[in-house]
């Protein structure tokens, strides 16, 4: 039995036609159409095998490559800060040690001893600004099981830990157990709930957390009663280095950028509800069927 130089030309066509997404095809399709040449149909068997093949990678370089071009705005993202966020306090530290030069000639000392201490106090914010940076690029960095997770004693470990003698805290609903990365959940509501307490000037203090949920997604709510936020900064608090404290060094605007980028790596949204004086709520969706994040790729 032999084939045809056309039916081999057809082949070596179609081979051309998928690998440049001119065709697709049915295994099903083309076996009937060639019922009558058995060997016809095992060669055209082959070829949707290969267009398979070809199909699976295809969608594995597209993954991948939505995986580079997020690192790529990354790394925009930290040269940013290197050329301009952190360079801010390195010019601070170079005035202040000019006026320090000038004050040892003049022999002022009292206002040498006030530079140093404005000075210690830049190096200070400058070294939480670096270690924040650190932070947040080893959020997407790091891999965690999946794993069932018991929010509401991820809650209460993070409260009694670190919190129960600077904040009431008030839990509405019983919190679901969720299948996610156990770390970045801590991390998740440890900088929620530390944002919440350190903008918070009122003498009592209050978070509240609340839990509903819809067919697909988790929905939790995280609210205080601190300041709130004016309208105008709403969309970029959850930028590095906004904050609306500059006069606190532990302030570096690092948090809820942290929290930012841990919901959207669990495929979640994130947003706010706020009015001055009043307080802030933050909303937190997260999917109720989390698969491994897409940097996982670049591993494979």
């Amino acid at each position: 039995m032999t084939v045809s130089i056309q039916f081999l030309k057809e082949v070596v066509q179609h081979i051309v036609d998928i690998s440049n997404d001119k065709c697709s095809i049915s295994e099903n399709d083309i076996i009937s159409a060639y019922d009558e040449n058995e060997l016809k149909a095992e060669l055209l068997s082959g070829l949707f095998f290969l267009y398979e093949t070809i199909e699976l990678q295809k969608k594995r370089l597209r993954e991948k490559n939505k995986v580079l071009e997020k690192n790529n705005i990354e790394l925009e993202e930290y040269a940013h800060l290197v050329s301009h966020d952190l360079k801010s306090p390195l010019r601070g530290i170079h005035s202040l040690s000019e006026f320090i030069e000038a004050d040892l000639e003049d022999k002022n000392y009292q206002g040498v001893s006030d530079y140093l201490t404005l000075l210690k106090k830049r190096i200070e914010k400058m070294e939480n600004m670096i270690n924040g940076v650190l932070k947040y690029s080893k959020i997407s960095k790091s891999k965690s099981p999946i794993e069932e997770v018991d929010v509401g004693k991820c809650i209460n470990e993070i409260y009694e830990t670190f919190y129960h003698t600077d904040v009431d805290l008030i839990v509405n609903d019983k919190l679901p157990i969720i299948n996610s990365e156990k770390v970045k959940i801590f991390h998740l509501f440890f900088n929620l709930i530390e944002n919440g307490i350190k903008h918070n000037t009122k003498t009592e203090k209050t978070i509240t957390v609340s839990h509903n949920e819809n067919r697909n997604d988790h929905i939790f709510y995280i609210k205080d009663n601190g300041p709130g936020i004016p309208k105008k900064y709403q969309k970029k608090i959850f930028s590095l280095f906004e904050t609306l404290d500059e006069s606190n060094k532990n302030n570096t605007g690092i948090g809820l950028s942290i929290v930012h980028k841990i919901v959207l790596g669990l495929g979640g949204t994130i947003d706010l509800e706020s009015e001055v004086k009043k307080g802030t709520t933050f909303i937190i969706t997260l999917p109720k069927n989390f698969e491994t994040p897409e940097s996982n790729l670049l591993d494979q």
